[in-house]
């Protein structure tokens, strides 16, 4: 057991490494899109043009990946050819699915963009209508990453994987500098076309020893992964619907919104990627195998050791963040075509959005729990909520708040659904949630608010951004001292081997 949750942990080190390097990467180029574009139309246009082929692939992978994993492995138990064997079959039979979708895309472009963006005009329709065709190869691209990616999970190649996955901002950062003068916006959809591409080639190359072709593709285990994968795919599909609902209430308001919530939710999603998926990806490969060991005992332990590291690391750092979200985000974007207009349409975006990065780990685990117990109904359930709360809250929000009602919006659905999920895991007889960290932590952020707060009225401006900005320094060095600690030895231990 030793041996299983170190690799866990060495995986856990691997991808938020690697995943910290993509991610600054992937900042970097956010920031030189910015400078380039600002907030303009075509940027609303591009970012509607890409939410069809993501969500797409979200929707079948966030199913397939989930059942995919666990049965991998049962299969592995028995037998590591059939293992390899399923694994082709399911990458073949997956592949044709992702085609077929990225056909419809293809074919009614118009159609999809006007589903997500219904306030376009027709000169903004027609630009994301073309954009949406060149990117209908996107699901076929991206699906195979992610089987790849959760192939190499299931076999602990976390390295492998890590390497993989930052490949894909090295590939799209020089593209889009040196397209952009000849095709302006349209620099983007190429770098993602060939970034996911050269992204899908460094995947296989190692994950290729666990695939053997076979002419059998529908075996029983395959079928079942399918109807498995069903229920999943179907509240995954549905739960895109606040997605779609959410950028076609904002494509009401004066362009720019939709790009605006974009650059908010990169700036999270640096965040939620470094701190907070790492975790989650390495500690779901263990959850899979306690279950398969109906252990309960280590489930609980993993679930809660996951929560508190995720609430150690996001909630100080969402906090400093939130606070300081006009001058970071002045400091970080406002140059070139982004205005200091579209700075206030981020920090009110970025606003809204702060607390879903706290939240959604914690339901993230428990509804991982269900599935990989196969227990797949209560997704369905909590997705139809979800869906019923995001239109209610975007309805009402969108008036009073403008784009930072709809953010909230979603945070506030994150809060309500994970409350559900914590519920019905603590009726299973497992209690995780880490409530004294995530308290403690909390009333001190709100604590050194308050204090800089009043030195802002008191002193000169200068000296409130020292206090602010070094208070909450302490205080993430602080939350974080034991994970500083574990990745320091490691990248120690790996030095003297």
């Amino acid at each position: 057991m030793k041996s299983r949750i170190q690799t866990v942990a060495e995986g856990s080190l691997y991808i938020t490494l690697f995943t910290l390097l993509s991610k600054g990467l992937g900042f970097f180029r956010e920031v030189i899109t910015a400078n380039l574009f600002g907030t303009s139309w075509k940027m609303d246009a591009l970012i509607i043009s890409l939410a069809p082929a993501r969500i797409i692939t979200s929707i079948l992978a966030a199913g397939f990946v989930a059942i995919f994993i666990p049965e991998y492995m049962k299969i592995r138990n028995s037998s590591k050819e059939s293992s390899y064997r399923y694994a082709w079959a399911f990458l073949c039979v997956s592949g044709f699915l992702y085609t077929f979708l990225g056909l419809m895309l293809f074919l009614f472009s118009e159609f999809f963009v006007r589903l997500f963006a219904p306030g376009f005009s027709s000169e903004i329709l027609k630009f994301a209508a073309d954009s949406l065709k060149m990117l209908s190869v996107l699901p076929l691209l991206s699906g195979t990453e992610q089987f790849l990616s959760g192939l190499l999970r299931a076999e602990r190649r976390f390295l492998q994987y890590s390497v993989a996955q930052s490949i894909f901002n090295l590939v799209a950062i020089p593209i889009i500098l040196t397209l952009a003068p000849f095709f302006g916006e349209t620099s983007i959809i190429y770098s993602w076309i060939f970034g996911n591409l050269i992204v899908a080639v460094a995947l296989l190359i190692p994950a290729r020893t666990s695939l053997l072709p076979t002419k059998t593709f529908f075996t029983q285990d395959l079928k079942r992964t399918l109807l498995l994968s069903a229920p999943i795919i179907i509240s995954s599909g549905l739960g895109h619907i606040s997605t779609i609902v959410d950028k076609a209430f904002l494509s009401l308001l004066p362009p720019g919104r939709i790009a605006g919530m974009h650059y908010a939710n990169t700036l999270l999603g640096i965040i939620s990627g470094v701190l907070v998926i790492s975790f989650l990806e390495a500690s779901r490969t263990e959850m899979s195998e306690f279950v398969s060991l109906d252990d309960r005992t280590g489930i609980q332990l993993r679930m809660r050791k996951t929560s508190k590291t995720v609430s150690c690391m996001t909630i100080p750092i969402v906090f400093w963040i939130a606070f300081m979200s006009e001058p970071l985000i002045s400091l970080i974007f406002e140059r070139g075509e982004f205005t200091s207009e579209s700075t206030s349409v981020v920090v009110i975006a970025l606003l809204g959005y702060s607390a879903r990065v706290v939240i959604q780990p914690i339901g993230f685990l428990a509804s991982q729990f269900f599935i990989m117990q196969r227990k797949v109904k209560f997704i369905m359930y909590i997705t139809f909520l979800a869906i019923g709360l995001n239109f209610l809250l975007d309805w009402i929000l969108l008036e009073p708040f403008g784009v930072g009602g709809i953010t909230a919006s979603t945070s506030l659905v994150s809060l309500i659904t994970t409350s559900v999920w914590v519920l019905l895991v603590k009726r299973r007889g497992i209690t995780f949630v880490p409530w004294k960290t995530i308290l403690v932590l909390s009333a001190s952020s709100a604590i050194i608010i308050l204090l800089s707060m009043l030195i802002r009225s008191f002193t000169n401006e200068l000296f409130y951004l020292f206090f602010s900005n070094l208070s909450f320094a302490a205080l993430i060095i602080w939350s974080t001292k034991d994970v500083t600690k574990y990745i320091l030895r490691q990248v120690a231990s790996k030095f003297r081997h």
